[in-house]
């Protein structure tokens, strides 16, 4: 299932109409969303801070929101490593909720389930 969807947002754009619609059909369901603001490069810093500020405005009114905006330049490679985390830490944090329902379904007698992935402990230090 899906659990996290990433919105990726032009800064120098900010959230443009399509953005809005394709939000306002998803509606109130669905995963958590999670804004990324990409092209930071290319835009003057002091406006970058006015369009972070406007899109972190923005996404107050947006259903299941994550409130953390993260910024990136692919060009630059800045703000890779935010995204990386983000993305380690929610797969660490869905593996351990998935061992934790294998678990309860041992205890009562469930069909044997396997975790989210066999080389997933070792791969992220579990």
């Amino acid at each position: 299932a899906l659990r996290t969807l990433y919105v990726i947002v032009d800064s120098r754009t900010g959230l443009r109409p399509s953005d809005w619609r394709f939000l306002e059909a998803l509606g109130s369901d669905g995963p958590e969303k999670v804004f990324i603001m990409t092209k930071c490069d290319l835009v003057i810093p002091r406006n970058l801070a006015k369009v972070a500020t406007i899109v972190l405005e923005d996404i107050r009114c947006v259903p299941k929101a994550s409130q953390r905006l993260i910024m990136i330049s692919s060009r630059m490679g800045q703000g890779m490593h935010d995204l990386r985390s983000d993305l380690c830490a929610r797969a660490v944090t869905w593996e351990k909720q998935a061992k934790r329902r294998a678990e309860r379904k041992a205890k009562e007698g469930g069909p044997n389930t396997q975790a989210f992935s066999d080389g997933f402990d070792k791969e992220c230090g579990l």
